[in-house]
């Protein structure tokens, strides 16, 4: 992928994998953003919840997978053949509704920032 520059972050509105919520470390990690409301429905779903700006992208190797600490690592798929994208200048925003879709595609709204 040649794509470098401004993202926007979409939380997409699937629910299959929910349950993981209550586990560590992904638990210990929304109490600390949410607070003790995480585990109810007030999670962003089907909105952007964050820009970034996307700055280099690197295939995995087994040597880079193991430079990669927890609790990052259990919140990816770190395997051999997959990506991992740098960012930088993440930005929480309020959660935008809005419709997602699989892969890059363009909002309107980041044109604006």
């Amino acid at each position: 992928m040649a794509y470098r520059g401004p993202l926007a972050i979409h939380a997409g509105k699937n629910t299959k994998f929910l349950s993981l919520c209550a586990q560590e470390p992904f638990r210990n990690v929304l109490l600390s953003h949410f607070g003790d409301g995480w585990y109810s429905n007030d999670l962003p779903l089907g909105a952007v919840v964050c820009t970034a700006e996307l700055v280099k992208v690197e295939l995995m190797t087994p040597e880079l997978i193991a430079t990669v600490a927890e609790p990052e690592r259990s919140f990816g798929l770190y395997e051999p053949g997959r990506f991992i994208w740098r960012l930088r200048n993440i930005r929480p925003l309020d959660p935008v509704e809005w419709r997602g879709f699989q892969g890059l595609w363009n909002w309107d709204a980041l044109d604006d920032e």
